[in-house]
């Protein structure tokens, strides 16, 4: 139980030690070699019994993208992913997430939302570009086949 308890603490990027414990005891109630190998997966490194890759420096990382991705939304989904991922990992290790992650996650909502109206006006702009580019030639084909019409109708009645 001494080995549960030390990722618990080294993994956390807040003061919420106490709360992390304790589902981190209940969640690797088997012995400590099972809990690493469910939660690390395949590519889990911890055959001495830690936890999950859980950096204390990922947390900075999804906040800055997030907020990079209010103005860039293109990057918002990124940080969006990595919040989840994020979250998804301090959850198999027993740990709170750190809560510059979750607004960073938010924040990536919020820019993935945008990125999403920005691209919905992008094709309603140009559905309606090409709309009025073909009206305008149905206009022009009318105008000038009407003209032609005039023109031919009245050659021909000057023949007459």
């Amino acid at each position: 139980m001494g080995e549960e308890s030390e990722p618990a603490q080294g993994g956390l990027g807040t003061s919420g030690g106490a709360s992390g414990s304790p589902r981190e005891v209940a969640g690797g109630a088997g012995s400590s070699g099972e809990a690493p190998e469910h939660a690390g997966g395949p590519g889990g490194a911890g055959s001495s019994g830690e936890a999950p890759k859980v950096s204390k420096d990922q947390p900075t990382i999804i906040l800055v993208l997030g907020a990079v991705g209010l103005m860039m939304p293109a990057i918002a989904p990124v940080a969006w992913y990595l919040a989840v991922q994020y979250e998804r990992d301090c959850r198999a290790a027993g740990v709170v997430p750190d809560q510059s992650a979750v607004a960073g996650k938010i924040l990536g909502i919020i820019g993935t939302v945008l990125l999403a109206l920005f691209l919905l006006a992008f094709v309603v702009f140009m559905v309606l570009w090409i709309l009025m580019a073909v009206f305008m030639v149905l206009y022009f084909v009318v105008v000038f086949g009407f003209m032609l019409l005039l023109m031919v109708v009245g050659a021909a009645g000057a023949a007459v």
